[in-house]
């Protein structure tokens, strides 16, 4: 799921379609490589983020034992890793946390002599800028920020929904002031208006981040932001704001749930033509891990087609497997959700769009402090 590393906080999304609780009568052909004679495994991961009968099916193929905590955000995975007082053999980090972890050196390098089923995963999720090569990392699910709409709302302020293929649209005055609602969130806020110029929301150059701060400044001054939380996706639904910045799986909640009750489909999705973030949160094996073989062995598993596709199922979010993504399209209750484009952007689209790197301690501290100055203003 989306995690922010400046303003931190845990989205969760249920994913209402009729027929998604569905009985686990789960079809899995995956053979482990040996018998792990109840070797224990301690997993950090996010809150309802993993069915936890497909990790029961793998403790009884490889006779091993998981023990599954949660985390409510990377901050406070870290400190639980680095607390010592458990040896986690998995994390399931956000992007821009791997590439932090990985800096301080608390990360195995991962054996794919060990992870064949890492074949499953489409090359365009591979060698991403926060892990190079994948040596730290195997991605787990994938999402975007875009632009959630009201179609009606849209129209009556004369916008046409082709507009929106640029961010440059959130400056035109026919939104007027409180009608464009976003997160508190320092990255995300600053992604669209440095995307908006054609720079990367990685950008390390301090002109480049003081240019996006006012041109923010600039945009509160035509279009006041309204900065809200997850209502974000229900005042869009509702008309209280025609636009939203907003995660895909917002939408993707509200339209299913729009669906599953009958109702009109009142919103829409738009990705600016000058690309988006696009978050990932992986597997990971930190170097206090004392079961590697069975780390490996579990991750492979969560690779296998169908335990990615029944997973997927449970999770809701987007699967960077492709196999598993084969199986999706064809199942009776999600074909429809996977055939949107805010579930499954366009190659082009993900190309164009970054994942958010940790810039280091001080320019962590210059986006925060340029983010006080814009809300200060």
């Amino acid at each position: 799921m989306k995690r922010n590393f400046l303003i931190l906080f845990l989205l969760t999304i249920t994913f209402t379609l009729a027929g998604c609780s569905r009985e686990n009568n789960y079809d899995i052909d995956y053979e482990c490589s040996k018998d792990y004679k109840g070797a224990s495994l301690s997993i950090l991961n996010w809150g309802d983020y993993m069915d936890p009968e497909l990790y029961k099916e793998f403790e009884e193929l490889c006779n091993a034992e998981v023990v599954y905590e949660e985390a409510t955000d990377n901050e406070t995975m870290r400190t639980k890793l680095l607390s010592g007082g458990t040896k986690y053999d998995i994390l399931v980090p956000t992007d821009w946390m791997v590439n932090f972890l990985s800096q301080e050196n608390h990360l195995s390098t991962l054996d794919f002599n060990l992870l064949p089923n890492f074949n499953n995963i489409n090359s365009i999720y591979k060698n991403l800028t926060f892990d190079t090569n994948n040596a730290h990392s195997v991605p787990y699910f994938w999402g975007t920020v875009g632009i959630m709409y009201n179609k009606a709302e849209l129209a009556e302020i004369g916008v046409n929904e082709s507009e929106l293929n640029d961010w440059n649209i959130l400056w035109d005055d026919r939104f007027g002031d409180n009608n464009i609602e976003v997160y508190q969130s320092v990255r995300d806020v600053f992604m669209f208006a440095l995307k908006s110029s054609g720079k990367s929301a990685n950008t390390t150059n301090t002109a480049e981040i003081d240019a996006a701060k006012q041109k923010l400044i600039d945009l509160n001054q035509i279009n006041k932001l309204k900065f809200a939380t997850d209502t974000i996706k229900i005042d869009v639904v509702e008309g209280n704001a025609v636009l939203g910045i907003t995660f895909n799986g917002d939408f993707l909640n509200m339209y299913s749930e729009l669906k599953a009750e009958g109702s009109e489909i009142n919103i829409g999705w738009a990705f600016p033509n000058q690309g988006t973030n696009k978050w990932y949160d992986n597997f990971v094996i930190p170097n206090v891990s004392e079961n590697k073989e069975l780390a490996h062995e579990f991750i492979n598993f969560f690779l296998d087609e169908k335990v990615s596709y029944y997973n997927t199922l449970y999770v809701g979010y987007s699967t960077p497997n492709k196999e598993a993504l084969e199986l999706l399209k064809v199942d009776d209750v999600f074909k429809d959700i996977v055939a949107l484009p805010a579930y499954q952007p366009s190659n082009e689209m993900i190309e164009k769009s970054e994942a958010y790197t940790y810039p280091g301690s001080t320019l962590f501290d210059y986006y925060n402090n340029s983010f006080q100055q814009f809300r200060n203003e």
